[in-house]
């Protein structure tokens, strides 16, 4: 009896990422403005989107094609990696819902 392991196997359904208590502002800025080009956020002063919910694997997906383009790469990759670096890769690997907070 002794000697037997006792695993546990656990996938991440949904999480929150605060990217206002995460980064700096101007890296807040920087991300929404990725987020804008890419399709994902939209900034409507008279209907404000404070959140987006996306799952991690179509995030990190469609960030790692704008990646490998020179001149988006160019202007975003600021804001590319601090957005990978608040994405943990068990979040991907599950594909979890993401609820991002954008702005407060």
């Amino acid at each position: 009896m002794f000697g037997d392991e006792i695993r546990l196997e656990y996938k991440i359904l949904h999480a929150k990422i605060d990217l206002p208590s995460l980064v700096d502002n101007k890296t807040l800025k920087a991300i929404q403005s990725l987020l804008k080009d890419i399709k994902f956020w939209k900034d409507d002063i008279f209907n404000p989107q404070t959140f987006i919910e996306i799952s991690a694997g179509d995030l990190a997906t469609q960030l790692n094609i704008y990646e490998s383009m020179p001149e988006f790469n160019q202007k975003h990759v600021e804001a590319i990696s601090a957005l990978f670096n608040c994405i943990d890769e068990k979040l991907e690997v599950d594909n979890s819902t993401v609820h991002v907070v954008v702005m407060e």
